[in-house]
């Protein structure tokens, strides 16, 4: 899946650059209320975590599964806000989680990130991983971000 997405960087780099800019500039307010809209839709229950104005942790119960998901705006994401996490996600009843950042996640993150053994997933997004699959997912706007709404229906649990 991760060659999907890095094929469809190189073919619309330009777009995908500059919707960077305008994912940053998003307040996470709008980030929240899109995903609890997706949750009333799909009746999932959820716990507010933290939520500042650059972070939002959130937990989701869903019937099968539940997960743990987290949007930073942060510009990198440095090893000690991985461990941080981490250790969230050790304390939470989780079977997957995600970590979606504005910008991009330091290489020993994903190195960590990729050779630790743990009883759950963490999924790592770096801003051109999530705004290719928002694209992708969003048929009507294909040059663009919806602006009025991100979608989350990927990130809710069964």
């Amino acid at each position: 899946m991760e060659l999907v997405y890095k094929v469809y960087y190189k073919l619309n780099k330009k777009v995908i650059n500059k919707e960077r800019e305008y994912l940053k500039s998003i307040d996470i307010d709008k980030i929240y209320d899109s995903l609890i809209k997706e949750c009333w839709k799909y009746s999932i229950q959820y716990k507010l975590i933290l939520k500042d104005k650059y972070v939002l942790e959130i937990m989701l119960y869903g019937k099968r599964s539940n997960r743990l998901l987290k949007f930073d705006k942060s510009t990198q994401v440095l090893y000690e806000d991985y461990l941080s996490f981490l250790y969230r996600c050790n304390n939470e009843n989780i079977d997957k989680a995600y970590y979606i950042s504005t910008g991009y996640f330091k290489e020993e993150v994903i190195n960590v990130n990729h050779y630790e053994k743990l009883p759950f997933k963490i999924i790592l997004e770096d801003s051109v991983k999530f705004i290719s699959k928002q694209m992708m997912m969003n048929s009507k706007h294909k040059d663009r971000l919806s602006r009025n709404y991100i979608r989350f229906y990927g990130y809710i649990p069964d």
